[in-house]
């Protein structure tokens, strides 16, 4: 077993030997290639970026058109209020109106009455 564990150490350390020569012979062109990895790296992450910014400034646009929506209905049913409100005062102004009026032709009667008779009254006597 020994023997085997030895055999298999060598030739893992054989061919780090082999990668490392290979690494150090051709370092220049092991360099382009990360240099082009970082480079399409960096491209995919900015286009990732463009494209995140994109959707969120899509999900704030709907999210103001939604906003803008509700704030539009809401106003709505605000002046819809407000114009039965303004409504229903002006019936009751004309209610009052009428009323006051009534009343002043009832008390206008009622002195009427009480003229006459106090005239009776005085022409008894």
């Amino acid at each position: 077993m020994s023997n085997g564990k030895f055999l298999a150490g060598l030739t893992i350390g054989v061919i780090a030997g082999i990668a490392a020569k290979y690494a150090y012979d051709n370092k220049e062109e092991l360099m382009d290639i990360a240099l082009d990895n970082y480079y399409i790296a960096k491209d995919e992450l900015a286009t990732f970026a463009q494209h995140s910014l994109e959707k969120a400034e899509n999900l704030s646009k709907q999210a103001k058109e939604g906003a803008d929506f509700v704030f539009d209905a809401a106003k709505g049913k605000i002046e819809e209020a407000k114009n039965y409100a303004d409504e229903q005062i002006d019936d009751l102004k004309g209610m009052v109106k009428s009323a006051s009026s009534e009343l002043s032709e009832d008390k206008k009667e009622n002195e009427d009455i009480d003229d006459f008779e106090l005239k009776f009254d005085e022409e008894l006597m």
